[in-house]
């Protein structure tokens, strides 16, 4: 098994890593656990999958990218790479963009980066979200001048 799938953040953030050889099992067997954590939560999930240790992969895109478009839900957040390899990061960004419609994906080199992605699409969020609430309160507030 070269793989783990586990919540980095309860509910909001899925932590997938790969190392070593990956199998297509391993990527079919992490997909099914991914797909399991996304059923569990009712908002917004975001996946980081860290490939910095993996050695070979899979090279059938069209076999992976089948596995990852069983994904049950397209309302899924972020999906972070992490990875060194230029190869393996583009067929990766490939697959994702193909099997996953929508997906907002970004790859970065380090697992700190991905984290502070995330961490300012949050703040974001947050802002977002305090403003959608101020306009719903007080929908008059720009009419009143």
């Amino acid at each position: 098994m070269s793989y783990e799938v586990r919540w980095e953040v309860p509910n909001r953030i899925i932590y997938q890593r790969f190392h070593d050889v990956v199998t297509v099992q391993d990527v079919q067997n992490a997909q099914a656990k991914v797909i399991a954590l996304i059923a569990e939560s009712d908002g917004v999930v975001h996946t980081i999958v860290d490939l910095l240790e993996v050695v070979r992969y899979p090279r059938n895109l069209m076999e992976i990218r089948e596995i990852l478009n069983r994904r049950t839900r397209n309302d899924a957040g972020w999906v972070l790479l992490v990875n060194r390899n230029p190869l393996l990061g583009f067929m990766s960004s490939v697959v994702t963009r193909l099997a996953i419609q929508n997906s907002r994906f970004r790859v970065f080199a380090t697992l700190q980066e991905a984290f502070d992605f995330l961490a300012e699409q949050d703040k974001q969020d947050q802002h977002a979200d305090q403003a959608k609430q101020e306009e719903s309160v007080n929908p008059d507030v720009e009419n009143a001048s």
